[in-house]
């Protein structure tokens, strides 16, 4: 009867240290079942993240496409608009070259029929009918400086004649000094087109300049987008890899359990069984 409370003791000690096995078993179980899910949504929330700056870069790469492609249509107009200027203000000097050739041209032609009258001049016609009436006047009459004096009794006709020359003088330096006075105004206005043109020219250059200077930029920005969302995916890419090993893992572990449970409680049930003999035996 002394060995009964012994034997007893030594019975429960056994279960109590084969339960802190099974509860020691089961927590680690958990443990195992629970770092994989723990870690499983922590990838999820970075897939999750990670998703969403994709689509964010996405949706900015699609902008600076758009950009770009705004930016090249405004250079294409500018440079419609530079070309089309360019051929107005060609046309336009083209035809004051013209403008000033005719009025040159018709200038000299006024200068030089002021010219022909000057050489042939009323004066000069009127001296010579004269010198031919009184030739006349000798042969028939016979008294040249009486005729000569009857018919031109008033020298006023002459005199006036005779003061013809400079007026066609004045005149002649008076056509002159119009063509020179209209070749420099016709030259300062030129000038002053040309530098007009060119800085609507300069203007419109610097405009392309501009714009092309913003159309390198958003280039720049559009190939560091891509850049960035290239390394996101290659990211993404990772990370669903980690998923996969994960899952990989989970089965591997769910088929260890499911292999393992039988014969622990086989082994339990077979200790329990020995243990109870033991103790009918020496009882």
């Amino acid at each position: 009867m002394l060995f009964v409370p012994a034997i007893t003791a030594a019975a429960a000690s056994e279960q109590d240290k084969l339960r802190e096995d099974e509860e020691r078993t089961k927590k680690q179980l958990e443990e195992i079942n629970a770092t994989p899910v723990a870690y499983e949504r922590v990838l999820q929330k970075m897939d999750e993240k990670t998703l969403e700056v994709i689509s964010h870069d996405e949706h900015k790469l699609k902008q600076e496409a758009h950009k770009i492609a705004h930016l090249q249509r405004k250079i294409n107009k500018e440079e419609l608009k530079f070309a089309e200027m360019q051929r107005e203000l060609c046309e336009k000097e083209q035809k004051e070259a013209e403008l000033q050739e005719r009025m040159l041209r018709k200038a000299k032609e006024d200068a030089k029929r002021d010219g022909r009258h000057r050489d042939e001049s009323p004066v000069e016609k009127l001296e010579e009918v004269l010198h031919n009436v009184k030739d006349f006047a000798k042969d028939v009459l016979g008294d040249v400086a009486g005729f000569a004096t009857h018919i031109f009794a008033d020298d006023k006709g002459p005199k006036e004649h005779r003061a013809a020359p400079g007026k066609r003088e004045r005149k002649w330096r008076k056509a002159t000094e119009r063509i020179d006075h209209l070749q420099k105004k016709l030259a300062k206005k030129r000038q002053a087109t040309i530098v007009e043109d060119d800085k609507l020219l300069i203007k419109e250059a610097r405009k392309i300049e501009l714009l092309q200077m913003q159309l390198v930029e958003e280039e720049r920005n559009f190939v560091q987008t891509e850049a960035e969302l290239t390394e996101e995916l290659q990211y993404e890419a990772r990370i669903r890899e980690q998923e996969r090993k994960l899952k990989e893992f989970e089965q591997s572990t769910s088929a260890i359990d499911e292999g393992s449970d039988q014969p622990h409680l086989h082994h339990h049930h077979i200790h329990r069984h020995s243990l109870d003999n033991h103790g009918a035996t020496q009882f």
